[in-house]
């Protein structure tokens, strides 16, 4: 048998493989992509209010870039003693978010040697680090003139300022004035300068680039050797008798019996619903035709209308069908592709079986009878192989 060069549905083609693997593992593929891609996004994008490590419009990454690019490294802590242990005379330390820092560690940031930047405090912090300054009200932020003879302020011209304004006297120089005080306040303390803002958004990725606020941001910081960024960690909420209970426990007991009524109600309800296979009714047919008869009967109609040209196409597809059948080859597998592969069972020449299945209609009786002959021998040469 020279077949053994064809595939057939118990032996399939790589290519057959392919095919019907390709759909699921493209589904895998996407998954997994979407999988990477979401995790590499979340690894990339951080978000935070004030967090110079945060790229969203509310953080200060561009700051930080731009500083770096300027010789001057930002460092970002999250606790008061980190700080301490960074910064010296010549670094100047930020601190963003004071009131989630203890008056303890507040007490110690007061005895920093470096100048200082405290955005929005409130008056218990000023009391520490900014004894000269208090709090006066509160104004939105817009963009506002410097009015002061600070020379980085004058230098940068209108910036975004805003949120809380101050009062302050002494040696105290306030800056983008509004409402009942600057929002910009400059106060020696302690051998050292503090520098109080009413609001971060000069300093944030969203406004960066507007107005003079990236100008306003270089003067705050630009003539430290590096600046040390105070970032405190939200505190965890306190521990009461509410958070401390297990969950289950606050859930009413009648809840538990009503899911557990419920789920028996699911249950009947499946069982009523689910199909019942029964044992298979025959049921008697009113008229018994023999198959024999069916094909005679057809072949009479064939013979009384002359329709030789339908009658060879009925015995040719039938002969392609088992063929096809025999060969393991799929239902709609074209003519010439079931010649090639019963050539290749049968050691017949291709051309010759493909003439026989797809040739022209029979001239007479005669032709039709031999058609039908040498289609059968055909199948049966193939059944033989």
């Amino acid at each position: 048998m020279s077949g053994a060069s064809v595939r057939t549905a118990l032996d399939p083609s790589p290519r057959a493989l392919w095919h019907a693997a390709r759909a699921p593992l493209a589904v895998v593929a996407v998954l997994v992509l979407t999988a990477v891609a979401v995790a590499w996004a979340n690894g990339r994008t951080r978000r935070g209010e004030l967090d110079p490590l945060a790229v969203d419009d509310a953080g200060t990454r561009a700051l930080a870039t731009l500083l770096a690019d300027r010789g001057v490294p930002v460092r970002r802590v999250r606790t008061a003693p980190a700080a301490l242990a960074a910064a010296d005379a010549a670094s100047l330390t930020v601190l963003v978010h004071p009131h989630r820092l203890p008056r303890g560690e507040l007490t110690r940031l007061a005895r920093l040697p470096g100048p200082l930047v405290v955005v929005s405090p409130s008056d218990a912090v000023l009391a520490v680090l900014a004894p000269a300054v208090r709090v006066a009200g509160r104004v939105p932020v817009a963009a506002r003139a410097p009015r002061c003879a600070v020379a980085f302020a004058r230098v940068a011209g209108e910036a975004d300022l805003g949120g809380r304004t101050f009062r302050a006297g002494g040696d105290a120089v306030g800056c983008y004035p509004a409402g009942r005080g600057p929002t910009l306040v400059r106060v020696p303390s302690a051998g050292r300068t503090v520098t109080v803002l009413g609001d971060g958004a000069p300093l944030t990725n969203g406004r960066l680039a507007d107005r003079g606020n990236a100008a306003l941001a270089l003067g705050l910081f630009g003539d430290a050797s590096r600046v040390v960024w105070l970032l405190p960690a939200p505190a965890p909420p306190p521990a009461t008798d509410a958070t401390a209970r297990d969950p289950a426990e606050l859930i009413p007991q009648r809840v538990g019996w009503a899911l557990v009524q419920l789920g028996l109600a699911v249950v009947l309800l499946a069982l009523w619903r689910a199909r019942r296979l029964g044992p298979v009714v025959t049921e008697p047919l009113p008229v018994v035709v023999r198959s024999a008869e069916a094909v005679e009967g057809r072949a009479r109609l064939y013979a009384a209308a002359g329709a030789r040209d339908r009658a060879g196409e009925a015995l040719r597809a039938g002969a392609a069908a088992r063929l096809g059948a025999l060969l393991g080859l799929p239902l709609d597998a074209a003519r010439p592709v079931v010649a090639r592969a019963a050539a290749a069972y049968a050691g017949r020449p291709q051309e010759a079986i493909e003439r026989l299945l797809t040739g022209p209609p029979p001239s007479d009786d005669a032709a039709l009878v031999t058609l039908a002959d040498a289609l059968d021998g055909l199948v049966q040469e193939v059944r033989r192989a």
